[in-house]
């Protein structure tokens, strides 16, 4: 899997920053994707999770390791 080939628009200093921390296996514990509604925030996180786990951008959400917590969750669970 290529890590500088990417199908989400924009975001080049992101992105940039995202490939170093996948070459450098300097991954954070956590990431929050901010912005404005509509500039790609989501499609561009599931796409650097799908680099992460080195699955298939259209079965990151099959992956065992892959838990997606959406803005309607009530409550998050360790189990």
């Amino acid at each position: 899997m290529d890590l500088k080939i990417w199908k989400t628009f924009g975001h080049k200093n992101i992105k940039s920053s995202l490939e170093k921390q996948l070459e450098s296996a300097g991954f954070n514990g956590c990431m929050i994707f901010s912005g404005p509604e509509g500039v790609g925030k989501k499609t561009l996180a599931l796409e650097y999770a799908s680099k992460f786990l080195g699955v298939e951008f259209s079965k990151i959400f099959s992956h065992p390791d892959f838990f997606y917590l959406n803005e309607y969750a009530e409550e998050i669970s360790v189990e």
